[in-house]
């Protein structure tokens, strides 16, 4: 599986970032190792790791020589400024809506594997009621009691970019056991990680409880189909997007062969979601390897497949940009009837 756990889950070691006062300096090796330069615009993520003070820059912790600047759950931007020490970095935006609740602070106990693939017997959601299950499940735990909360940042919709998307794979809780079994330091933001604690703090009884439990299960099964995939030698890999100012988006990205079998495979990611402006959407984005991209839109309600025709133009030309053509895009005014 060419996106297996033990590679897209990996986290390196925690990387340390010194205090300059109130500024923060990244020493040039951490910088190095990063990918960063002076200019860039970051994004940190303020937790508790064991009880230790961290920054969260996607997937990797860097470790603090001091208390955290601002407080755990607060999301915070930065630009990177050179100095004589290394980057420094200098806050660009208030802060964001702080998470509540402390983050988590140790890995919960060893999950059970037995019905693991028994999941795949299980009636499976549709992409769309995976999305809205997630967001009630975020409503819940933002009404009980911190301790029961499940402290996990989301982006804003208008922060999305490859890093973010590939990050909330990362923290999408497919690979954990992968990386428990590799010995490796599992993300805080995990959210297999996450659901595995309110699971076990919330009452039994509770709403909560019955919710968490339905998204452990049907993480369950996305990873028994993960598994079955890599039997296969093939991917498929599902996850949902949670943002913090709308709906949560259902994801799936598969390899698909061409109907030419010489030919390289194609990529292509489902998506799912439900806007209130624009009702209920159905995406599939197929991508090959040199440049072809293919896009369908499906968009019942009524007046909606009509602004997204008008958006073609648009579209090809950010693919352009890319060095992506767009060879077809499909709008149906019509749910989508070729899966469930």
């Amino acid at each position: 599986m060419a996106l297996g756990p033990e590679q897209i889950g990996a986290i390196p070691r925690a990387l340390p970032i010194f205090l300059e006062g109130r500024a923060l300096v990244l020493a040039p090796p951490v910088a190095q190792e990063l990918g960063l330069r002076a200019g860039q615009v970051i994004e940190l993520v303020s937790a508790l790791v064991d009880g230790r003070a961290r920054l969260l820059y996607g997937d990797r912790a860097l470790q603090l020589s001091g208390q955290a600047p601002f407080p755990p759950g607060d999301r915070r931007s930065f630009r990177l400024r050179s100095t004589p020490r290394g980057l420094a970095l200098d806050p660009v935006s208030a802060p964001s809506r702080r998470a509540p609740g402390p983050a988590p602070s140790t890995i919960p106990g060893a999950p059970r594997f037995s019905g693991l693939f028994r999941q795949l017997a299980a009636p499976s959601l549709s992409l769309a009621q995976q999305a809205q299950r997630m967001d009630g499940l975020f409503a819940l735990s933002e009404k009980a009691p911190p301790e029961h909360q499940l402290t996990l940042p989301r982006p804003n919709s208008g922060d999305l970019d490859g890093a973010a998307l590939r990050a909330s794979l990362v923290q999408s809780g497919l690979f954990l056991e992968g990386q428990l079994a590799a010995r490796r330091p599992v993300s805080p933001m995990d959210l297999k990680r996450a659901l595995l604690r309110v699971g076990q703090l919330a009452p039994a009884n509770s709403e909560l409880a019955r919710v968490t439990g339905e998204v452990l299960s049907g993480l369950e099964r996305a990873q028994a189909e993960g598994v079955v995939a890599a039997q296969r030698q093939d991917v498929h890999l599902a996850w949902v997007l949670t943002l913090r100012d709308g709906p949560a988006v259902a994801l799936e990205l598969q390899k698909e062969q061409a109907e030419d079998r010489s030919a390289a495979p194609l990529w292509v990611v489902h998506a799912a979601t439900t806007l209130d402006s624009l009702g209920p959407l159905w995406m599939r984005t197929r991508f090959s390897l040199d440049g072809k991209v293919g896009f369908t839109l499906w968009a019942p309600k009524p007046g909606t497949a009509e602004l997204a025709r008008r958006e073609e133009a648009g579209l090809q030309g950010e693919l352009a940009a890319l060095q992506l053509r767009l060879e077809s895009f499909a709008v149906h005014a019509h749910a989508r009837q070729d899966r469930p």
